[in-house]
């Protein structure tokens, strides 16, 4: 009977070591890859959580808008508000263009969705302006 020549048991032990480490290095590799994933994914989560929280308020966001409309800069433009089901327009046919302005710009800093804003000029004083909000 023959014996096995221990070079060829070091051998095949040594391409066995060599293709476990190969194999794992491979691993280590898609695992990082996959955990890089794992973290843009999770960003993106609590991104748009934050962002459901922020836009997702109705009442709050109705409160708040109510709140703008009663400010005193805004008592004399006869703003017209009218809800129907979850959309708001305002209309006015003769708002000061100082109103105008303090009013676009507290609605654009805001965080409500508007579907239309339309804006004419009348004279140099004063504008009609329309606007649809969503909610």
């Amino acid at each position: 009977m023959k014996k096995i020549n221990p070079l060829y048991i070091v051998a095949l032990l040594l391409i066995t070591l060599g293709f476990g480490v190969f194999k794992l290095s491979q691993n280590k590799s898609a695992l990082q890859e996959e955990q890089q994933a794992y973290a843009k994914t999770l960003e993106l989560a609590t991104k748009l959580k934050a962002y459901k929280e922020i836009y997702d308020k109705q009442e709050m966001a109705k409160r708040s808008l109510d709140g703008i409309l009663k400010q005193n800069l805004l008592a004399d433009a006869k703003i017209v508000r009218s809800d129907k089901g979850t959309q708001t327009t305002l209309s006015s046919d003769a708002i000061e263009l100082r109103a105008l302005d303090f009013l676009t710009g507290k609605l654009l800093n805001a965080t409500y969705e508007i579907k239309k804003l339309k804006i004419e000029r009348i004279d140099e004083t004063k504008a009609r302006f329309s606007m649809e909000i969503a909610w």
